[in-house]
């Protein structure tokens, strides 16, 4: 229901002359909701025709209920028409007010505006006076013409894996990149590090005057104890005698 032919190109200006024609239906020439004459309004959704107060009151609702659209101002789809066509506000009493007058007494043009919307939104929103076969047909044609209806989503499958596969790949191509410049900066980090213990070193005055090249010696000068500035007459401590040859040793100046 409501399946269009894509092939053919869309004649906006004979739909809208189709229109103009279903409302010289007496039906169709008061409002659906409150029996004002003169609609210029519809619920494409529901194929009625709506007053212009009506139609504010059904934009309300949200086009995922009620899709309002001019008969004048706004194209219309060969769907669209062909739904209003198929129900109109003759169809549409059958469908949609099967047990209005059982339940509630059907407002008018002359209600004031918050008992109307309360009305339509009892009736639409939450179906009260729908017959038993207005809301599966009614689901059936939002389906096939819902942009996330079953049969659009099969149509562009392929489209949305290609663009989920695309941007899967720009997530790995960022996370490798994170990656690599976090390695960088890790390595940087490392470099700073033996850059500032090496001048820390370079700045103790006598004999240590390099940094050390034996493992031993390097053991030695972190396992000591210095009041900085290191200078003549400090007091050192030594964690042991082997520590403590081990830094003379170092210390000891080459000839």
């Amino acid at each position: 229901m409501g399946k269009k032919d894509r092939s053919e190109p869309e004649d906006f200006e004979r739909n809208r002359r189709r229109l103009d024609g279903l409302l010289t239906d007496p039906e169709n020439s008061v409002c659906f909701d409150c029996n004002s004459h003169g609609p210029r309004w519809a619920s494409a959704s529901h194929g009625i025709f709506l007053c212009l107060r009506c139609s504010g009151i059904h934009r309300n609702l949200g086009v995922h209920i009620s899709k309002v659209k001019s008969v004048n101002l706004d194209k219309w789809t060969s769907a669209q028409v062909k739904r209003m066509e198929d129900v109109g506000n003759r169809r549409g009493r059958r469908l949609y007010e099967a047990e209005t007058s059982r339940k509630v007494k059907k407002p008018d043009e002359h209600t004031d505006d918050r008992t109307m919307e309360s009305y339509i939104r009892l009736k639409y929103e939450q179906r009260a006076f729908f017959s038993k076969d207005a809301g599966e047909e009614l689901d059936t044609f939002n389906d096939w013409n819902s942009p996330t209806s079953p049969t659009k989503k099969k149509k562009k499958s392929h489209r949305d894996d290609e663009h989920r596969q695309a941007k899967d790949d720009v997530k790995r191509d960022r996370a490798g990149q994170h990656k690599d410049r976090k390695k960088s900066e890790d390595g940087d980090d490392d470099n700073d590090g033996s850059a500032k213990r090496a001048s820390s070193l370079s700045k103790t005055k006598g004999a240590i005057t390099t940094p050390p090249s034996s493992g031993s010696a390097m053991d030695a000068l972190t396992a000591v104890s210095v009041v900085p500035p290191f200078t003549p007459g400090a007091k050192i401590r030594f964690r042991s005698l082997q520590v403590r040859a081990e830094f003379l040793d170092f210390a000891a100046p080459r000839v």
